[in-house]
């Protein structure tokens, strides 16, 4: 009964689209023209010119109600290639440590409309679903045993934006939800005493797509949350974190060009929505923590040195970087490699190490010393 009432909730969703595309078109229209009139290293790089456009024509052609099952499938969220893939592989070596029946208790339902990078939906083949179903129920698994704040047991993959229909034990969870929360935990570490003593912390997350780990940080920590993006990005994370907190107080995108003139407002959200121009107009020190994930090496060169640099120069205590241990860039004939992510002194490694799931990335958490 429970599966025959999400399987229809979700179609409902996916069946509301032009009319919330068309209402949200003026906004985006505007953030184009506004970083179409900045400076060429404040603009998309060619690579991100691709994904704009591919991404772009699917959120026209199905709308924000369903960027969960198409521009989600460009971003973080992964389709197995097989049972030799490193990812399954990595999860299944961490289950095999720390054993449990409900790593295949996942249940997969509503699967069928699903598109990307792929021709052909994968899970309307039953081998791929199978795998794809025990690969999510181990890396929830993996996510919920290393989790020292029980965020698994609290929170649930938001029905908006049509999530593909995975379920463990009554409750929706996704790929992006394990994702999301052991990246929070990563970063917030250092940190975490500190809440119970009413410490806020102010982040920056660079390309952050459209808010997954936002969604987290905004339920678990007490923070003002702001992302740097592009404009497609920028407007669905936009759309998705506002209306999942409509209580939080949120300066969404406007363009500006000094400071002053939005001081107060910025000072006083929850939530900030701002082009990378923008960014590069914020005082010196303006934020605790900063945040890149999978993101630098699809820009050009010149592009990754300047965040590098911003990070730098508006962040004051740590900056999380997850990305490629070493990646190239066809459309902007860039080869970038770890240390091209490496922050300058003062600031010191104070966690590196190979991501324990997807170990061709890595992550470092660097403290200004």
């Amino acid at each position: 009964m429970l599966k025959a009432v999400l399987t229809m909730v979700l179609t409902g969703v996916r069946r509301r689209v032009t009319r919330a595309t068309d209402d949200h078109r003026p906004a985006l229209e505007e953030m184009i023209r506004h970083v179409s009139s900045q400076a060429e290293i404040f603009r998309p790089s060619r690579g991100w010119q691709y994904f704009e456009q591919r991404n772009g024509g699917q959120l026209a052609a199905r709308g924000l109600e369903n960027f969960k099952r198409t521009i989600n499938q460009n971003y973080f969220n992964w389709i197995l290639s097989g049972p030799n893939d490193n990812q399954f592989k990595a999860v299944a070596r961490m289950w095999a440590d720390a054993p449990s029946l409900d790593a295949f208790k996942v249940e997969l339902f509503d699967y069928q409309d699903l598109e990307g990078f792929f021709e052909n939906n994968p899970l309307l083949v039953p081998e791929a679903r199978e795998l794809y179903r025990i690969f999510l129920g181990m890396l929830w698994q993996h996510t919920r045993t290393s989790d020292p704040h029980g965020l698994t047991e609290v929170l649930e993959e938001p029905l908006l934006g049509n999530p593909l229909g995975s379920r463990l034990k009554g409750r929706l969870i996704s790929q992006d939800l394990a994702n999301s929360i052991r990246e929070r935990n990563a970063i917030l570490a250092p940190v975490e005493s500190a809440f119970a003593g009413g410490r806020r912390v102010s982040i920056v997350e660079l390309g952050a797509g459209y808010g997954r780990l936002g969604y987290v940080l905004l339920c678990s920590a007490p923070c003002r949350y702001t992302i740097v993006d592009i404009p497609t990005a920028l407007h669905v994370s936009q759309w998705y974190l506002t209306t999942l907190f409509p209580a939080k107080k949120a300066f969404r995108f406007k363009p500006w060009d000094r400071f002053d003139e939005v001081a107060d407002e910025l000072r006083s959200a929850d939530l900030c929505f701002l082009t990378p121009d923008q960014y590069a107009r914020l005082p010196d020190r303006f934020f605790d923590i900063g945040i890149a994930i999978s993101n630098l090496g699809e820009m050009s060169r010149q592009q990754c040195a300047m965040y590098i640099d911003l990070f730098d120069r508006k962040v004051s205590e740590f900056v999380y970087i997850k990305q490629w241990r070493s990646n190239h860039n066809p459309l902007d004939d860039v080869e970038f490699q770890k240390s091209d992510y490496d922050l300058p002194a003062p600031w010191t490694a104070f966690m590196d190490r190979p991501d324990a799931v997807q170990d061709l990335f890595f992550e470092t958490l660097w403290r200004r010393a």
